[in-house]
């Protein structure tokens, strides 16, 4: 199973259970911010909490075409959505609305305490404003 884009869904069928703890949508939101958005609370207590949130180490962006790494300069609760967190990037995103990156989570678990699941890494596009579902072109 996997995903594409920043829209919530399973390629064969959907959502995951609502049991589960998933990234449910991520997308750019600022010239250097990236929100991710979970289908539950995200523990968020401790920049250095072994499974939490807001530790920066749980986080890797790259570009896809390159797999260079993009710095990440911390991690912030977004107020008023328990759901979502903001990775602040230490350079902006490219002015081309066609570049794709690629966000990789691991150990982090919910507020409740269950583990993230896949998928674990999501394509997303690096520009606010741009389509959120990345879109395979049709054949003609």
């Amino acid at each position: 199973m996997g995903w594409s884009g920043s829209w919530s869904g399973y390629w064969s069928g959907g959502a995951p259970p609502s049991a589960s703890f998933a990234i449910a949508r991520v997308r750019a939101v600022g010239a250097r911010a990236v929100r991710v958005t979970f289908t539950r609370d995200p523990l968020f207590l401790s920049p250095i909490g072994r499974y939490d949130a807001g530790n920066l180490a749980r986080w890797e962006l790259r570009l896809q075409d390159t797999g260079r790494s993009v710095p990440m300069l911390g991690v912030r609760q977004v107020v008023g959505d328990p759901l979502s967190v903001e990775l602040l990037l230490s350079e902006p995103f490219g002015t081309s609305s066609l570049i794709v990156y690629e966000l990789e989570a691991n150990q982090i678990k919910s507020a409740t305490g269950l583990m993230l699941v896949d998928p674990l890494i999501v394509e997303f596009f690096g520009m606010p404003g741009v389509r959120e579902v990345i879109e395979r072109p049709r054949p003609l």
